[in-house]
């Protein structure tokens, strides 16, 4: 009976290699930016991945916000201008 345990102890170990070996060598598709990760890592990827489109998505409001600015800053120099030349 002890032999059998030892056995099955053997066994068991070996799958665990051959599983955490697969793993190392699998590559998934993460779903947020498409890319090819080995699959031990997605867990840390997907999250630093998430963390990075926010981040994007967050400066691009912020640069929406500055060209607006911009814009708003043009018309109003161009209606000042304009009134400056009535004014003249």
């Amino acid at each position: 009976m002890h032999n059998y345990r030892k056995i099955i102890e053997e066994k068991r170990k070996e799958l665990e290699e051959a599983l955490t070996t697969q793993l190392r060598c699998t590559k998934v598709t993460c779903k947020i930016c498409t890319k090819q990760i080995v699959a031990e890592k997605l867990v840390e990827h997907s999250t630093n991945c998430r963390e990075k489109n926010e981040l994007n998505n967050k400066i691009a409001g912020l640069n929406d916000k500055i060209n607006s600015d911009r814009f708003e800053a043009y018309r109003n120099l161009r209606q000042l201008s304009n009134k400056n030349l009535l004014l003249s």
